[in-house]
């Protein structure tokens, strides 16, 4: 039960504060990620996001100058904006969505599975906050690392191309890209 969860995440937290643990431990940040995800999972999405984005603080003081070249962080990033993003908070979302492509992108390269993807997910975000152009502009940026990891990489590119089949087709013709997003994003579950 998430509830319970939560209720043991909290005892840890005051438990860790009491025990005089530095107040940028991991061990804090760890705690407040898990309780963050209990809440997230049962729907307390205002909840989870506080705690993300403590531990996310805590994170960052306790990576000094190195902030910029760690994935653990991209990845606080990139979960305190998927859940702005449930929360329909598409500027918060998209600011943490390209924070984390930052960094990952300095890490890991441009051509990077999860670069990839991130873009796509900012995409997704400026869809849903129905700027077109700019999701247009960030799945034709996908579209170009995916073509350049085909040349590099053909095995791997090839799921990449039969999974955004649809967006070299709307990349291509912007029409059928601005149709596609009128009928695609009025459904919440697409």
């Amino acid at each position: 039960e998430y509830s319970e969860a939560i209720d043991l995440f909290t005892r840890a937290l005051k438990t860790q504060q009491n025990s005089k643990l530095d107040e940028n431990s991991p061990y804090i940040a760890r705690t407040l990620v898990e309780r963050g995800n209990a809440s997230a999972a049962l729907g307390k999405l205002y909840d989870a996001v506080l705690d993300l984005e403590k531990a996310l603080l805590i994170e960052r003081r306790a990576s000094g100058s190195s902030e910029y070249e760690s994935l653990d962080i991209a990845d606080s990033y990139l979960r305190v904006g998927a859940l702005q993003h449930r929360r329909g908070n598409f500027i918060e979302a998209i600011h943490c969505f390209e924070c984390a492509l930052a960094i990952r992108q300095r890490v890991l390269g441009g051509n990077d599975p999860q670069v990839i993807k991130l873009v796509s997910i900012l995409a997704v975000a400026y869809h849903r906050r129905r700027d077109y152009p700019k999701a247009l502009e960030y799945y034709s940026k996908a579209m170009v690392v995916i073509a350049a990891e085909k040349k590099a990489n053909p095995s791997r590119a090839k799921e990449y191309m039969e999974e955004y089949a649809w967006l070299r087709r709307c990349v291509a013709d912007k029409n059928l890209y601005y149709n596609r997003v009128e009928n695609y994003w009025e459904d919440d579950n697409a």
